[in-house]
């Protein structure tokens, strides 16, 4: 984790090293084999792995699809749209990978090219696209998700896939684009009878800048006009114990939550919050939840999003040499622009009733802000004590509670059709820094101050 100090020289070396993009690095950039001839284990159309869109899907019963390349490649990219629970297998001439951590998007580079690619899982799954890449960089649309998070810096509490653009804003593309935090993204609702929004989710994630898979629990999609309506077709001490156990597991120094009011009264967003301010305590009590005791963490500090106490209001306009000199308010609303299916219905802003910059620090274990960062007062890594808890709790003058009214007025979400979205290439772009002295020099500055873990 690192203090977000903003430099005006080294943004501007980044830009302009942004710009110094030689014909060797874009040359280096893999190209999708095209052409493929796909022969599979029973009846299908060939053509629906390969078409690069998303609602064509395969399912084959005996569970297996094999690929013969015209020319050999260095890696493959598959997209699925029900993955097998089982994990599954990939053949690659003859090389033999156990895939055992799924990811809806996986990316998988091999160690030997190959031509003869043979996919084969138990149960049943659905798959959209395959793609074989060839030798070179991934293109910048390919998601080369890590695991989630060991250690976060920061734990995102949306509770629907869209969310964490609209009413966070900035806070993903600053801090895991720009300042390369660990930043891990934990919902509490899924959608996983609406494929389409789960494929939205992962763009737009990846978007601005995360790497780290989201966590996706168990909980349906259910609209609710109210806290109390909420608490009727949910589990509050479910939401609590899932709460508590991500805390636990993350250990973030900052968590940033939704507004208790649930941004326009959505009930679901008002239980998130309710039970957000109940598990932040109980995390940090080891008398709680005792199976995962000797995880007990206090969190440094908790944001939620327009809370009226301790109130700062986000710079999100100051230009992100990561995504080449946009804005992390620009950056919030490409993400949110992922989500084809909710673009009807939502905008992201930063004015009037749902302005994402402003939050207010509704706990803090390090004292009160001073500024407009929410890394502000937390020490560096190496200076952190070896116990997971903390021996201070300052805890701010709350004069707004979990069970304040809501608004009596709810505007309600439609539902919609699936909308495709075939991938496309973000503004990331593969640079490289020519050999003259002024740009090395320029190099090595902004190096040393902006560490990048894209591979």
């Amino acid at each position: 984790m690192k203090q977000y100090k903003w430099k005006s020289v080294a943004a501007a070396a980044m830009l302009f090293l942004w710009n110094i993009q030689t014909a060797e690095a874009k040359e280096a950039a893999a190209e999708i084999i095209p052409e493929t001839a796909a022969i599979f284990s029973g009846e299908a159309n060939a053509s629906v792995l390969t078409d690069g869109v998303r609602s064509t899907k395969w399912r084959s019963d005996a569970g297996s699809a094999e690929f013969v390349l015209p020319e050999e490649a260095a890696a493959i990219y598959l997209e699925w749209d029900f993955v097998p629970e089982g994990g599954w297998t990939l053949r690659a001439d003859s090389v033999e990978i156990e895939v055992e951590q799924i990811f809806l998007h996986q990316y998988l580079p091999l160690s030997e090219p190959a031509s003869f690619f043979q996919i084969e899982w138990e149960g049943d799954a659905i798959l959209c696209n395959v793609y074989f890449l060839g030798e070179g960089a991934p293109p910048n649309w390919v998601q080369q998700w890590e695991e989630p998070c060991e250690k976060a810096d920061f734990l995102l509490l949306p509770t629907h896939a869209d969310d964490e653009h609209l009413w966070f804003g900035g806070v993903m593309p600053l801090y895991a684009g720009e300042l390369d935090c660990e930043v891990q993204v934990a919902y509490m609702v899924n959608h996983n009878t609406e494929p389409y929004r789960l494929h939205e989710q992962l763009d737009g994630l990846w978007k601005v800048g995360v790497e780290n898979y989201p966590v996706i629990p168990d909980f349906p999609d259910i609209y609710s006009p109210s806290l109390e309506h909420a608490r009727t077709i949910y589990d509050e001490e479910e939401i609590v114990a899932y709460q508590v156990g991500l805390i636990r597991r993350f250990q973030p120094s900052v968590i940033v939550g939704h507004d208790v009011n649930g941004e326009y009264g959505h009930g679901a967003h008002c239980l998130n919050t309710a039970a957000l301010m109940r598990s932040v305590e109980l995390a940090a009590d080891p008398e709680a939840y005792p199976e995962t005791a000797e995880q007990v963490w206090d969190t440094p500090k908790t944001y939620l999003h327009l809370y009226p106490e301790n109130e700062i209001v986000m710079d999100w306009d100051q230009p992100l040499s990561y995504f080449g000199g946009k804005t992390a308010f620009e950056m919030a609303k490409e993400g949110f622009a992922c989500h084809l299916s909710q673009t009807e219905y939502f905008s992201v802003q930063q004015s009037g009733s749902y302005d994402c910059r402003k939050f207010g620090l509704y706990r803090s274990t390090v004292g009160p802000d001073t500024a407009a960062d929410m890394l502000q007062n937390l020490p560096e890594p190496e200076a952190l004590p070896e116990s997971s808890t903390q021996s201070e709790t300052i805890l701010p003058e709350n004069t707004v509670s979990s069970e304040m009214s809501r608004e009596e007025s709810v505007e309600s979400i439609s539902q919609v059709c699936p909308v495709e979205q075939a991938p496309q290439p973000d503004s990331r772009t593969i640079w490289a820094v020519g050999g003259a002295s002024l740009a090395a020099l320029l190099a090595g500055t902004v190096l040393a101050l902006f560490r990048r873990k894209r591979k």
